[in-house]
């Protein structure tokens, strides 16, 4: 019984250990939400490593932004002549 604690108990550090690792390394949130979420693994164990693991672990998306300088997503391309006709184009 009592190994069996052990390797609960050892299985739990390393998926927690491994939230964190992925969490310290996503570009995705700033200091204070990764102080937050480090938090939520170590005070809501299991939960808490699923939740922090599923969301840091997506590499492929960028830091979320506010900026909308560029509204059209055109990133400082022009829109040719004549494409849009009549749908409002200042």
């Amino acid at each position: 019984m009592f190994a069996v604690l052990i390797l609960l108990v050892l299985l739990l550090v390393a998926l927690n250990s491994y939230a964190i690792y992925a969490l310290v390394h996503s570009l995705r949130y700033d200091r204070r939400q990764k102080l937050l979420q480090f938090l939520l693994v170590w005070f809501v164990p299991i939960v808490g490593a699923l939740l922090v693991w599923s969301l840091a672990r997506d590499k492929h998306t960028g830091r979320v932004t506010t900026d909308l300088t560029d509204r059209a997503g055109l990133d400082g391309h022009k829109i040719p002549d004549g494409v849009g006709e009549g749908i409002g184009r200042e």
